[in-house]
């Protein structure tokens, strides 16, 4: 039972591993925020 346990404690760190890597890599280029905000900001105002 304690091996089954530590197979799944590096099998979930590692699945978590590049999850939070591929949110963490999306929010690091902080250099195109005025853009995407304008950009949604003019599309959310002419879907409205």
């Amino acid at each position: 039972m304690h091996i089954t346990k530590e197979t799944t404690a590096p099998s979930t760190v590692t699945s978590f591993t590049p999850a939070q890597i591929t949110p963490t890599y999306s929010m690091l280029p902080t250099p195109i925020p005025p853009n995407y905000h304008r950009y949604q900001f003019h599309r959310q105002t002419y879907y409205h």
